[in-house]
């Protein structure tokens, strides 16, 4: 078995596209079928929340989550997701997409509207976790 060190693979949006999305895997389209039934039909009164997607990526489930909530702050610290995840979310007047940390979460949004929030930190596992998830799971607490 090949260990790849992660300071010299960095992972692209097509890659993630190619690896999840169009992936034909019975295990990666259990999971994502999962996850979206999940979205859409394991949290009450959608339309009446705010998400705050930490993490969100690319935007691989903004479609599904801006369609269904009050409102979606995407929250993504990477520059190469935010290109593709600003480019998703464009036809949605009700997401936000922020830069940053989620380490910082309380500053990155502060001032928005905030009703009833629902956390998303939607991993799938292919990616690592960028920066101390510690400061992230305290931001989340606030």
């Amino acid at each position: 078995m090949t260990v790849r060190n992660e300071a010299s693979f960095a992972w692209s949006v097509d890659r993630y596209i190619d690896l999840f999305e169009r992936s034909e895997h019975p295990l990666i389209r259990d999971y994502e079928d999962t996850e979206i039934q999940y979205l859409q039909s394991g949290i009450a009164s959608p339309e009446l929340k705010t998400f705050i997607d930490v993490g969100a990526g690319y935007g691989r489930l903004i479609d599904i989550v801006a369609k269904s909530a009050r409102e979606v702050i995407a929250v993504e610290v990477d520059e190469n997701m935010l290109v593709e995840l600003k480019k998703r979310s464009k036809k949605y007047d009700n997401v936000a997409v922020v830069c940053g940390d989620a380490g910082e979460l309380s500053a990155l949004i502060d001032g928005m509207r905030v009703d009833s929030p629902v956390m998303l930190c939607m991993q799938n596992s292919i990616g690592p976790w960028e920066g101390d998830y510690r400061k992230m799971l305290s931001e989340i607490r606030k």
